[in-house]
């Protein structure tokens, strides 16, 4: 029966698996709620990255919410805009996991950051799970090392 095999771009992608043969919908299905959860959680996020950054105050709730509306259109149109230009879903996916990927050793040297320059003594986790947390970092920021190294030669 003609449709039942989903065609190669997306045949090894959470799509195939859901609705195998139904190639759109699949990744309707699969893709619209992570971009819906992330829109909505991204424009909170840099919302407030915008007041941290003394746009406007703490109090303001008005201001808060015109730049999370705003982050809202930017965090919707921007994707589709590539999308448009671009044409090539599988590798925009891989693109934003490399991007992803390369964002894990920021992550782990800000958790350092804040654990020993910001963390109140009275709520420091023990030798262990600060141990643990510089291996985490470590792991990651090795492991994105040798994606460049690998990616650049």
């Amino acid at each position: 029966m003609a449709g039942t095999q989903p065609v190669a771009p997306l045949q090894h992608t959470p799509a195939a698996l859901i609705l195998p043969g139904e190639t759109g919908a699949g990744a309707f299905a699969c893709l619209y709620g992570v971009i819906f959860a992330a829109t909505a959680a991204h424009s909170r996020v840099y919302a407030d990255m915008v007041r941290l950054m003394g746009f406007f105050p703490a109090s303001d709730y008005a201001q808060r919410v015109r730049w999370r509306k705003r982050f809202v259109w930017f965090l919707t149109v921007v994707p589709v805009i590539l999308y448009w230009l671009i044409q090539e879903p599988a590798r925009m996916v891989v693109a934003g996991g490399i991007a992803q990927a390369m964002m894990l050793p920021i992550i782990g040297v800000g958790t350092l950051f804040l654990r020993h320059r910001r963390l109140p003594a009275k709520v420091a986790p023990s030798p262990v799970t600060t141990a643990l947390l510089w291996l985490a970092a470590v792991v990651m920021a090795a492991f994105a090392a040798y994606y460049l190294a690998t990616r650049v030669s």
